[in-house]
């Protein structure tokens, strides 16, 4: 039972650090979507978040 209960939480951590990654990815296609729609230069709109990472 050891060998399940390990590898249900590496599959939680695993499935974090996705939600993680595609919520990052989710802010820059928003960020993006505004600056177009505000008529704004994207790369400027999103280098922020490409800064962070």
């Amino acid at each position: 039972m050891a060998s399940a209960d390990a590898l249900f939480f590496i599959g939680f951590a695993v499935g974090l650090c996705f939600l993680f990654i595609f919520a990052w990815l989710f802010m820059i296609v928003g960020m993006a979507a505004i600056a177009i729609h505000r008529k704004q230069n994207v790369r400027e709109a999103i280098q922020p978040l490409l800064d962070e990472f």
